[in-house]
């Protein structure tokens, strides 16, 4: 499923709150928690992931594990206060298309 803009970043943004990842690790949670229903792909998370450090809402670090080296994004203040941002702004318009249907399905019911 193709998210829309701004949702994958609020879902990293999420994730990030809970704990510092890295970017593969990302991916799989978001594939985890979502069924399966919101893969993404390499590319479009490293954009993300490199949009919301540039604007200063994420940082990273990189740190040897097991040998091999990994970048951890950690969410900065910044990013906390965007992160309540997109939720607000995702809740409204959710809640929009959720009237939207409610009524349009009051309509079919009364036809």
């Amino acid at each position: 499923m193709q998210l829309k803009k701004g949702t994958l970043a609020m879902l990293v943004l999420q994730l990030l709150r809970e704990k510092d990842m890295y970017g593969y690790q990302i991916a799989v949670v978001l594939d985890e928690r979502s069924d399966g229903l919101l893969y993404v792909a390499d590319n479009s998370l490293y954009g993300v992931l490199y949009r919301l450090s540039s604007n200063g809402y994420i940082s990273s670090k990189k740190e040897n594990t097991g040998g091999r080296p990994r970048v951890y994004y950690h969410l900065e203040p910044k990013g906390e206060a965007h992160l309540e941002h997109l939720i607000r702004e995702y809740t409204a318009i959710k809640d929009g298309i959720d009237r939207f249907f409610g009524r349009s399905a009051m309509k079919e019911d009364e036809a």
